[in-house]
């Protein structure tokens, strides 16, 4: 589950805006700007993030060109995950009280490794927001299908720890993250070689060794 905080939760950090340095002639020397003078063809002659800042990341948006992108266009970035979640939470969870925890939490983690991997080559805004929505839709089977799957194997008297352990780890692992890139690189995309460790990982130790939910089999009388 925490693997989705590599990338899904780390929206943010994909498409944080670096500082920039502006150029008002050719040759004139560079100065740092504010973005919506950067963006004024009338005053600026060209435009490039400020290596020296402490808050340029190399992420979306410098791979897709979103440095001059509209506040609206900026903001349905992490809609289209919302979105997509919202709209897998009518299918996923549905499916997994009729099908099973495990198959639907594979489903959704398989599709969570294909949205992973194609987020390191997109290029497109459009493909972006494709790419997010579907992000949500796995979201639903490989968080939410995950935690009751990992829930009920779990003795009651330990389930609500358990699920407070589950948010510890997700807590530290966000803490990681940010000092990851304060502190050793502010290369976004290792987020996502991270996610698709651990997602692999999961996926297979999953599909080996994890049988399916107790509780779903002794609710459908499958025992």
């Amino acid at each position: 589950m925490v693997c989705g905080a590599f990338v899904l939760y780390s929206i943010s950090y994909f498409t944080h805006l670096p500082p920039l340095l502006c150029q008002k002639t050719e040759g004139a020397p560079w100065e740092s700007c504010e973005h919506d003078t950067a963006c004024d063809k009338g005053t600026t002659y060209a435009y490039k993030p400020d290596p020296n800042a402490i808050d340029t990341l190399d992420n979306w948006v410098g791979q897709v060109g979103l440095y001059c992108t509209e506040s609206f266009e900026m903001s349905m970035i992490g809609s289209m995950f919302f979105v997509g979640t919202f709209s897998g939470s009518f299918i996923l969870p549905r499916a997994a009280d009729i099908y099973g925890r495990k198959p639907l939490f594979l489903i959704g983690l398989s599709l969570y490794i294909c949205v992973v991997i194609a987020l390191y080559f997109v290029k497109s805004l459009y493909m972006l927001y494709f790419l997010l929505f579907l992000g949500g839709i796995s979201e639903t089977g490989r968080y939410y299908v995950a935690y009751v799957y990992a829930i009920e194997f779990m003795p009651q008297r330990v389930q609500d720890s358990t699920g407070l352990y589950i948010f510890l780890v997700f807590g530290i692992a966000m803490t990681y993250i940010a000092l990851q890139f304060w502190f050793i690189t502010k290369d976004v995309f290792v987020n996502n070689w991270i996610a698709l460790c651990l997602a692999l990982i999961s996926l297979v130790t999953v599909t080996i060794y994890m049988p399916e939910s107790p509780r779903f089999l002794f609710s459908n009388k499958k025992f």
